[in-house]
């Protein structure tokens, strides 16, 4: 049977067909990667990573509801209760605890399956609709206009449809699992199980119909001048919101009637217990922009070739006067200048790459939000926690900073443009160096310090404050060199491999690196009261800085530049 279809499969069929085939076939290929498929295993690598967080989820989940800590009657069972409970008495207090940890927990899931709808959505913003390569390519076929909109709609129900499966169905058979007992408020299986589905379905269903609907809406209402700056704008607003709001989560309100996880919540609760008028606002939210996602894409097939083809190029940024004598007073070397303008110029005009920038951000904001909400509400004087606040929030911002340029370089813009490099390599390469990281120091990471030093001074004073900045900037200044000891490459310009390295690797790394930013916070506070500590850790920081980058720019005389980045061999050589 899977040999038939598979034969069938590689057979050609009807235009319809071999245009969804197409669709789906390079959905998520780009002119990032150096070949085609490699984002397979990036989601191989994510898929993998998930899978065993939640592993570990399940467990933490199954002691927590666990039936022996409510079976147990008379005094507290501290000795095998993991998570404080109440006993299970003839008030129903640990019925009402019980359930309130389900609404909790079930808020939490769907706010998660909303944001990775989201993200997904976003990340693929360019994708939902027919691109201009693809109108330019099929307009030679004998096919519609019609037909192509059609297998594209066709290609992203299907995978929206596989993706809701993926997330929902494992999601709610977990949580059935570790809540099923006793205490919950419906005794059948199967009736838990779809409503655990039928919220974190539903919530997705909402996100993508929405998004989908908002560019089709876009579309309709502005003239094509805009519509490409407005969607772009919608993207990355909508972007730097979603992943702001996942540090948030434990923030988010339980029973507000404007906060869409509390409608799907309202469904779920509905479907398992009743009345029905609790679902009211999930099936509206689950109906409406479906039916307007689908009225706009079939309506805009006609308005979207006309912007796409005959709207005018967009214009790049182009520098101010002012901008190029600060340049030239800056920078000596033109090779350096030109480096320099380069990289600010292809960030100003790449789309995905500024897309990129703005999910470092958008978890920056997040972050440092979250951390001033759950600090405590001192005075303005106050250095305890605000002081900390002050010292290691520019301190990390400053890292992911550094850690997103770094991201964003390592992706081509211009591939087949990179000949110009390439036959300049020998005489420029250590300009060109000398200018990623010029960049890097003075448009990543002094902004952040300058930005944050009033709000230093303001708790601090600015004696305090001027040295944390100062002994703060070192430190990121030993992260850039860290970060980029084996950089080698000119940005935009080097063939990207996604699945190089795990994604697990990359993981940890971030993990390892976020529970030291307290302790140096707090060093680095310290060290702003006391002279000798400061003039002990600044000394250190300053020769170890030294070193690093003494070697790593020896480095740039010893090894060639990349340009094209090759999947390792499969047996690996001597080089004899």
């Amino acid at each position: 049977m899977l040999i038939r279809l598979q034969t069938w499969l590689e057979e050609t069929h009807g235009p319809g067909f071999e245009l969804l085939r197409h669709f789906l076939a390079g959905f998520f290929d780009s002119e990032m990667a150096a070949t085609t498929g490699e984002w397979r295993k990036v989601v191989i690598g994510v898929f993998a990573m998930l899978l065993s967080a939640g592993i570990l989820v399940l467990k933490t989940y199954s002691l927590r509801y666990s039936y022996e800590l409510y079976v147990q009657s008379g005094a507290y069972q501290t000795e095998r209760v993991v998570f404080p409970v109440l006993k299970k008495d003839a008030t129903g207090r640990t019925v009402q605890l019980y359930r309130k940890w389900v609404r909790g927990d079930l808020l939490s899931f769907i706010a998660v399956a909303m944001a990775l709808t989201g993200l997904l959505t976003l990340l693929q913003w360019k994708s939902l609709f027919p691109g201009v390569r693809d109108c330019m390519v099929l307009a030679a076929l004998p096919v519609s206009l019609r037909q192509v909109f059609l297998a594209k709609f066709t290609a992203l129900l299907l995978l929206f449809t596989a993706f809701v499966l993926a997330l929902s169905l494992p999601l709610a058979a977990s949580f059935h699992a570790v809540t099923s007992g006793p205490l919950q408020e419906n005794p059948s299986a199967f009736v838990n199980l779809a409503g655990n589905f039928c919220a974190t379905a539903g919530a997705c269903t909402f996100v993508f119909f929405s998004l989908l609907a908002l560019q089709g809406v876009l579309l309709h209402i502005l003239p094509g001048g805009w519509f490409t700056r407005a969607s772009l704008a919608a993207q990355a607003g909508l972007f730097i919101a979603t992943l702001g709001a996942l540090p948030l989560l434990q923030h988010q309100p339980a029973d507000a009637a404007w906060s869409p996880p509390v409608w799907f919540l309202g469904l779920r609760e509905a479907i398992v217990t009743g009345p029905w008028e609790a679902a009211r606002g999930a099936v509206l939210a689950m109906t409406a922009p479906p039916l307007a996602a689908l009225l706009a894409y079939l309506l805009s097939y006609h308005r979207y070739r006309r912007l796409l083809l005959e709207a005018p190029p967009e214009r790049g940024a182009h520098s101010s006067g002012a901008g190029s004598w600060l340049l030239e007073r800056c920078i000596a070397d033109p090779r350096e200048q030109a480096v320099f303008a380069f990289i600010g110029k292809t960030l100003a005009r790449s789309g995905s790459h500024r897309l990129i920038l703005l999910a470092y951000a958008g978890l920056a904001l997040g972050w440092v939000i979250g951390a001033a909400l759950d600090s405590a509400r001192p005075s303005l004087r106050d250095q305890g926690m605000y002081g900390l606040l002050a010292v290691a929030a520019p301190l990390a911002l400053a890292m992911l900073a550094v850690n997103g340029l770094r991201c964003v370089f390592t992706l081509p813009a211009a591939l087949p443009a990179n000949w110009l490099f390439r036959s300049l390599d020998r005489d420029g390469r250590r300009t060109w160096l000398a200018a990623v990281e010029r960049f890097v120091v003075w448009c990543g990471i002094v902004p952040v310090f300058l930005a944050g030093l009033p709000a230093a001074a303001a708790i601090l004073g600015w004696t305090r404050a001027a040295a944390a900045t100062v002994l703060g900037l070192l430190g990121a200044l030993l992260w850039f060199e860290a970060m980029f000891r084996q950089w080698r490459k000119i940005p935009f310009t080097c063939s990207y491999l996604p699945g190089r390295q795990p994604v697990w690797l990359t993981v940890m790394r971030y993990c390892l690196a976020i529970p030291l930013l307290a302790p140096a916070g707090k060093l680095i506070l310290h060290s702003s009261t006391n002279p000798a500590a400061f003039a002990a850790l600044f000394t250190l920081l300053v020769i170890a800085r030294h070193i690093l980058r003494a070697r790593r720019r020896q480095r740039w005389e010893q090894c060639a530049l990349l340009y094209e980045e090759a999947p390792e061999a499969a047996v690996l050589t001597l080089d004899l």
